[in-house]
């Protein structure tokens, strides 16, 4: 296995959506507490969300997640799940950028989100 070879468990792919996070809790910096950040998907899984963001969040935030899914001639639906970020890093030419990775509650709305997840890959690559 080389350095730089995904060791992810979930299958990723791109995905650009609107998303507004809301920090739960953050050790490192407790005045975060309940801001509010407009952030837009980069990637996505069934346990995780590749994000880009308005402010670098240090690792261990834990964040409430709004997901706006627009289906074709549907009213938009938006989940709400709740993630810890896992890592954070900003790049020269994107900005800020985390990594977060999903917890299993609530669980209607986590089985709305895999379902969705399972959804789009099987469009993208076609797996039944």
């Amino acid at each position: 296995m080389t350095a730089f070879e995904d060791k992810r468990q979930h299958k990723r792919f791109a995905m650009e959506v609107p998303v507004e996070v809301e920090v739960l809790s953050c050790p490192e910096n407790p005045e975060l507490r309940r801001r509010r950040y407009r952030c837009t998907t980069r990637d996505a899984s069934i346990c995780g969300l590749q994000l880009q963001t308005e402010a670098l969040l240090p690792r261990d935030t834990v964040l409430r997640i709004w997901v706006e899914l627009e289906e074709e001639g549907e009213e938009p639906t938006t989940l709400e799940l709740t993630g810890d970020v896992k890592w954070s890093n900003q790049f020269p030419q994107i900005g800020s950028v985390i990594g977060v990775f999903l917890r299993d509650r609530p669980k209607r709305q986590m089985r709305l989100w895999m379902d969705t997840i399972g959804e789009e890959l099987k469009r993208r690559f076609g797996k039944t």
